[in-house]
């Protein structure tokens, strides 16, 4: 009885031996090769193969969610990246008024800067600071979207394309 223990501990380790050989190969040429990268990641991770799905389960530290949770994670996503969106045009709304004109965009920053601090130099500042927050509102309001999407897909609720 202890010889076969023995010989399929062998044989597992013999397993798992090759595995990690084949693991350190593919990392080797992910890093040289963003494109095998990508294809290496949807290969594993959209793989429709069950025991590939179950491989990388075992190996992911993170708990499935069900879809209902997932829905539920997008729908965060979506209500604030319109809280985003929706600040970050308050913010930019004269740019949206004067057909995106600089001019008007940075007098408007800087009446209301000028309201506050009377210094010039800080009411340009104000200017800058203001435009480079909305647009990184609206740049993360679309990254939440992109987000959500992805978490839509993984809850397998995919919008289907037009044809």
């Amino acid at each position: 009885m202890q010889a076969q223990k023995d010989d399929s501990d062998e044989s597992y380790s013999v397993v798992t031996e090759r595995l990690h050989i084949d693991i350190k190969t593919a990392m080797s040429l992910a890093k040289a090769s963003p494109v095998y990268h990508e294809t290496l990641r949807k290969d594993l991770i959209e793989s429709e193969d069950q025991d590939v799905k179950n491989f990388v389960g075992l190996i992911s530290n993170r708990k499935p969610l069900s879809p209902r949770n997932l829905l539920m994670i997008a729908s965060g996503e979506i209500a604030f990246s319109t809280i985003l969106t929706f600040l970050g045009i308050v913010i930019m709304i004269p740019a949206f008024f004067a057909y995106a004109n600089p001019k008007i965009i940075f007098k408007y920053f800087y009446t209301a800067g000028n309201s506050l601090l009377p210094n010039p130099l800080v009411s340009a500042l104000i200017v800058i600071v203001n435009f480079v927050i909305s647009v990184t509102m609206l740049l993360s309001a679309f990254q939440l979207l992109r987000l959500a999407s992805e978490t839509l897909k993984e809850g397998g609720l995919m919008a289907s394309g037009a044809n």
